[in-house]
């Protein structure tokens, strides 16, 4: 298949089932918001509103603590150590575990821009939406509003999208990256991000919407920088340094 071939049936990168996937379920989470409430009742006991529970029995769950605590530490080295790989890819000017500086390149804009800038300086902050065991629904004080909403119900740090799941599907990126077995890689990746998501769904941290927001936020971005850097005319064009 020829490469314009390729570009007239996709749109930066996404195809148009992406595209409609990603319309279709933000539409649908943003318009029948109950979908939220009844998926998080799903772990949520009313009977249950002790010290460090807030009516979530797993809110201390072991696994999902430590789900938490490792993702929360990963998200800290992730970015030194691909900034480190790129100065070690320049310098030896020859691959690291397989990448040259530009796979590097490109691993590091998408955790920068789809975890640490949009998903949280941007999103989480501003549109500060309440976390579930926080609103009226659950036994908290605060105001349950749909995703997609700016709600202002915090003073940052809120509810959607969920930062957690946003680096599990980072690694979607990683996946893109492969060129044997991507579909099945970008799938393990979906698979750790849902993973980690439902984990904070159970402890009453996040709505279900928040996990899929993350999901639809970093594929875009992973898909749209992959075209921009590998696919586009600039990007299989640009010759970078280190590239062999």
């Amino acid at each position: 298949m020829s490469r314009t071939q390729v570009e007239s049936m996709s749109m930066f990168g996404l195809s148009k089932v992406s595209i409609i996937i990603v319309v279709g379920g933000s539409l649908l989470l943003a318009f029948v918001p109950q979908i939220d409430v009844w998926f998080s009742s799903l772990f949520y006991d009313p009977a249950l509103h002790g010290p460090g529970e807030g009516g979530f029995p797993h809110r201390g769950n072991p696994a999902a603590v430590v789900v938490y605590k490792v993702v929360r530490c990963a998200s800290y080295l992730v970015p030194p150590m691909l900034a480190a790989a790129i100065a070690i890819t320049l310098v030896w000017r020859r691959r690291l575990f397989g990448l040259e500086v530009k796979g590097y390149t490109y691993l590091l804009a998408v955790f920068v821009i789809g975890v640490i800038i949009i998903t949280n300086a941007v999103l989480k902050n501003g549109w500060a939406r309440a976390r579930p065991d926080e609103t009226r629904e659950f036994g908290g004080d605060r105001r349950f509003t749909p995703a997609f909403v700016i709600a202002g119900e915090r003073d940052g740090n809120g509810s959607w999208p969920s930062g957690h799941a946003t680096f599990g599907f980072s690694f979607v990126a990683v996946g893109l990256l492969l060129k044997k077995r991507r579909t099945a890689a970008v799938a393990t990746a979906g698979g750790l991000g849902g993973l980690i998501g439902l984990a904070r769904v159970a402890q009453g941290r996040h709505f279900l919407s928040d996990v899929v927001s993350a999901f639809f936020i970093m594929y875009i971005v992973a898909r749209v920088l992959y075209w921009v850097m590998f696919e586009s005319r600039f990007g299989s064009r640009w010759r970078w340094p280190g590239t062999s």
